[in-house]
């Protein structure tokens, strides 16, 4: 058996076990903020793209482990991408 670690789209496998990379992405329409139950068990890295696709920065608030609040300045709509 190879036990060398390799990339298997999304996941990495060693000794046969795959190891996922929990993410997730959401989207919102005309709000200013966006509370996301994502059940990742971690504190993910976030980033938010309105829906011209250009990344802006916003307040993000970790909860707990599964839970965040994200806000910003005006209404837009776009996707939120948490890894």
């Amino acid at each position: 058996m190879n036990n060398d670690p390799q990339f298997d789209n999304m996941n990495f496998v060693f000794n046969g076990s795959i190891i996922g990379d929990k993410h997730l992405t959401v989207g919102f329409n005309s709000v200013n903020s966006v509370t996301i139950n994502h059940n990742l068990g971690k504190y993910p890295s976030i980033q938010i793209f309105d829906s011209a696709k250009t990344e802006f920065q916003a307040d993000i608030q970790h909860i707990d482990f599964n839970n965040c609040l994200i806000s910003w300045n005006g209404i837009t709509s776009g996707i939120i991408t948490l890894n």
